[in-house]
C-alpha cells in the first residue's frame, strides 16, 4: 500500500469486510469478489488496486469469517448488491472508530473465480 492508502474494517447492514481507502481517488470505488470461501489474509487484490488509486472493498460473504447470516448463493448476491448500494451512499465508516470516509459513488465489481 502505498502512503495515501488506510486499510480498516467495514461492518454495516450485513456488509462486512475489509476496506482499502486511497484518500485522494478520483476513480470508481470497487467492491472485490473473492473465490470462496474467501481470506481474512492481506489481500493482493487490495493492495494492487488500491496502489491503482481505487478504493476497494474486499467484501466477506455472509456466513463466512466474523460475518453473521447463512452462507447460500442467494445471500452472496445479496451480499455483493448490499455493498454495492454502500459505496453508492459515498460514505464508509470504520467499523471499529466510527469515522467516516468519503468515496466515489461510482462503483465496479472484480472478482476471482466464485466472485
Amino acid at each position: 500500500m502505498n502512503n495515501t492508502t488506510k486499510l480498516f474494517r467495514v461492518s454495516k447492514d450485513g456488509v462486512a469486510g475489509d476496506f482499502y481507502f486511497v484518500s485522494s481517488s478520483k476513480s470508481p470505488s470497487v467492491v472485490f469478489l473473492q473465490g470462496m470461501p474467501g481470506s481474512m489474509k492481506k489481500n493482493d487484490a487490495g493492495d494492487f488496486l488500491a496502489s491503482q488509486g481505487h478504493s476497494l472493498l474486499n467484501l466477506e460473504y455472509p456466513g463466512t469469517f466474523n460475518n453473521g447470516g447463512d452462507l447460500t448463493p442467494e445471500n452472496c448476491v445479496q451480499g455483493a448488491v448490499s455493498a454495492v448500494q454502500l459505496l453508492q451512499s459515498g460514505k464508509v465508516a470504520d467499523a471499529f472508530s466510527g469515522v467516516e470516509f468519503s468515496v466515489s459513488p461510482e462503483v465496479v465489481l472484480a472478482g476471482t473465480s466464485f466472485g
